[in-house]
């Protein structure tokens, strides 16, 4: 174990993302502060958008912790997948609804009846949804209609975070609620190699690094890790983790860029070639994939259920007509008698010319 070997008193690039430990650098600090005011404020609805392994969950889970539960309840969801009502009912059932009395009620009225309470009282409820670009466009437009219907005073306050496909979503309903303002939001962006550098010194010292140890992680190293990891602080754990593995065993005191094995590269390189399709677009692929599987399904019920008809065709065998060649007799060239003089050449006899004698003067 390396803990002992460069005595740390826990592990520091844990992958699970702890709120007690939280990098503010790289605006994160900042973004944090920002959303906070923005609900004591009143604004009923707020996104954080970034890539993958920005520190979106992170930042969600730091808000849980703020002085904000004075005036809200929490509700934290980090998996928005299914139907409406079924995530209606997590969110009353965070609220205080008993979950067993959620069966065959309509959770939209449920929670208006929660909401109303909250009002009464003075408190008001701040929804966070993570991963939010999973929301179904159906899901995402009743909630904005939810915030409209609890009037100015927005006892329902949501903060939505997840990917750039979020904020083509939120686009697409800037219709239906004009009293939210669907444009409101922050985007969190990836660390630089110096940021990086800083962040892996942040999470060793409060692994309980000595404050007199030098740097583990070369600079080479972290360019390397930079590279790598692509802005994903998920995989910069990853291979930080690792990297202190591989130098512990080599008995070297330093994290040098031949510590981070290629197994990072290669799925980082996996993960890139995922495409991540919005809402809208896999609702469609859904119903192309359901209507095509209707069509086989009657192709195949027409072929077993019908009745299969063969035309007879009709066999008309035409005699063969042989035609006899008629034999042709052969015609010899007529042989014409030569000539006196031919033939005479021919038998190799010499015939005398005749002579010519000049005419005689009268």
């Amino acid at each position: 174990m390396y803990l002992e070997f460069f005595h740390l008193n826990s592990h520091p690039f844990a992958e699970t993302p702890d709120a007690e430990i939280f990098f503010q650098e790289g605006g994160r600090g900042e973004i944090l502060n920002k959303v906070m005011e923005d609900f004591i404020n009143g604004e009923p609805l707020v996104r954080v958008t970034g890539g993958k392994g920005t520190g979106k969950t992170l930042l969600c889970k730091c808000l849980l912790l703020q002085p904000l539960g004075r005036q809200f309840d929490f509700v934290y969801l980090d998996n928005p997948v299914g139907s409406l009502n079924d995530l209606l009912y997590e969110v009353c059932v965070g609220l205080g609804m008993d979950s067993s009395a959620g069966s065959g009620r309509d959770m939209f009225v449920e929670l208006q009846g929660i909401l109303s309470l909250r009002k009464d009282s003075g408190k008001k409820v701040l929804l966070i949804i993570d991963e939010a670009e999973k929301l179904f466009l159906a899901a995402l437009e009743r909630l904005m209609r939810l915030i409209c219907e609890t009037g100015e005073d927005h006892i329902l306050h949501i903060l939505l975070a997840g990917r750039p496909a979020l904020v083509e979503n939120l686009n697409q309903l800037t219709s239906y609620c004009s009293d939210v303002d669907v444009h409101l939001g922050y985007k969190l962006i990836p660390f630089t190699p110096e940021e990086t550098a800083r962040y892996l010194d942040f999470r060793l010292k409060a692994a309980g690094i000595s404050e007199n140890r030098r740097t583990i992680f070369t600079a080479d190293t972290v360019n390397k890790i930079t590279a790598v990891a692509r802005g994903d602080l998920h995989q910069v754990n990853i291979l930080a983790d690792k990297a202190l593995q591989a130098a512990c065993s080599a008995n070297s005191s330093e994290v040098l860029p031949l510590h981070i094995g290629i197994s990072g590269e290669k799925k980082e390189e996996k993960r890139a070639k995922r495409v991540i399709l919005p809402p809208a677009v896999q609702e469609k692929k859904i119903w192309l994939s359901a209507a095509g599987i209707l069509a086989l399904l009657i192709l195949l019920f027409s072929m077993f259920t019908g009745k299969s008809s063969k035309d007879t065709e009709d066999i008309i065998s035409i005699p063969e007509q042989r035609v006899e060649k008629q034999s042709v007799p052969e015609q010899k060239p007529e042989v014409q008698p030569a000539s006196d003089q031919q033939a005479a050449v021919s038998s190799g006899v010499v015939v005398p010319e005749p002579e010519v004698r000049p005419p005689t003067p009268e």
